[in-house]
């Protein structure tokens, strides 16, 4: 085998094994009900999780079909920063949607879709209303629209996960 050949070989053995161990390392921490937080905290008030989007399952379905109240506050957790645009399909209701890149327990507001109405059309038509940052997010919460006014959330704001 040549050096060349014997460096490539190595770089790939060297990726594969970065993979595994990122896959395993992202494997346990969807799983592992501890690592998510219960609550978050934001301008002094602390939230409750109604519900969470790890999966892409989960995350595909969203909000979807379901009614949506002021104590409706759904985490979506995603392996990596990065752009994850949103849209309103089969949303009962208008949502705010907000755009956070942090770690597991602190987090910054880095995109808000305020007030997003649902739409209730064919999906042809909604994929017409898509919600893009124009920033990188490893997390998102939805909750019911008027929340990011009512609570002075802007691109800045500050949240914390509370995991107690």
């Amino acid at each position: 085998m040549s050096g060349k050949a014997r460096v490539v070989l190595l770089a790939a053995a060297a990726i594969t094994l970065a993979a595994a161990i990122a896959a395993y390392s992202l494997l346990s921490y969807k799983t592992s009900a501890q690592a998510l937080p219960k609550s978050f905290t934001v301008s002094g008030h602390t939230f409750e999780f109604s519900t969470y989007a790890v999966t892409v399952q989960q995350q595909e379905q969203g909000l979807m079909n379901q009614t949506i109240t002021n104590g409706t506050f759904m985490l979506f957790v995603f392996p990596l920063s990065s752009i994850y645009p949103f849209w309103m399909y089969n949303t009962y209701n208008a949502l705010d949607i907000m755009w956070l890149n942090g770690t597991k327990d602190n987090a910054m507001v880095v995109y808000v879709a305020a007030n997003a109405p649902s739409c209730l059309s064919t999906a042809a038509y909604c994929e017409n209303h898509i919600y893009t940052p124009n920033a990188v997010a490893n997390y998102v919460i939805e909750t019911k629209a008027g929340f990011v006014q009512e609570y002075a959330v802007v691109i800045g704001t500050h949240i914390r996960f509370n995991r107690q």
